[in-house]
């Protein structure tokens, strides 16, 4: 009875159009954020040669989530979350952009790497609290339940599945392609959250 329910419910939300919007540009975010990890951890290891340096930047990219993310859901309180939402996305994708540039050019060193990865999951800090709370304001009360947990499981997913694509785009096409997609995960998020109404 009660999977009947929760089925019912699952399908009624993906009916509504605006919310599935939201879901698959956080979907497409999350599949970024998860080739952008892979990809950084990929570049240091070409630049440096060093597990150790690899490891480091992995940690730093997981830093400001743990240190940054608590506090930046206050700031972001009494903000517009749909603005908020686009400008990190917008703000991420010029990040990548710049750092792509960086690296074409041959001037991407371990610290700059590791000041990038931090300054671009310090601006994901701000996103995974916003987006959050944005998915109150496009859901009714009654559905928030199954707009979270249908967020959640299909966010994860894509985590998994880009996680898994990025050793592929990488081998297959080049860091830089990785990258690129990433950017254009970024942009497309940031243009399906602005035409939520």
């Amino acid at each position: 009875m009660k999977d009947a329910k929760n089925r019912s419910n699952y399908s009624k939300i993906l009916k509504e159009s605006e919310y599935r919007k939201l879901l698959f540009s956080n979907l497409i975010n999350r599949f970024g954020d998860s080739v952008e990890s892979i990809t950084f951890t990929w570049v240091v290891y070409q630049i440096t040669n060093s597990a150790a340096w690899s490891a480091i930047v992995f940690a730093l990219n997981v830093l400001p989530n743990v240190i940054v993310q608590p506090f930046a859901g206050a700031i972001v309180e009494k903000m517009n979350k749909k603005q908020v939402v686009i400008a990190t996305h917008f703000l991420r994708a010029l990040l990548i952009t710049l750092f792509i540039i960086l690296l074409e050019f041959g001037y991407v060193n371990p610290l700059i790497l590791s000041c990038f990865t931090l300054i671009i999951t310090t601006v994901e800090s701000f996103n995974l609290p916003t987006s959050t709370a944005f998915i109150s304001q496009v859901i009714k009360h009654e559905d928030m339940n199954a707009g979270i947990s249908l967020n959640s499981v299909f966010t994860n997913a894509a985590s998994l599945a880009g996680s898994g694509v990025a050793g592929f785009i990488i081998a297959k096409l080049s860091v830089e392609a990785a990258m690129f997609i990433d950017v254009s995960t970024f942009i497309i998020a940031a243009i399906l959250i602005k035409l939520i109404k």
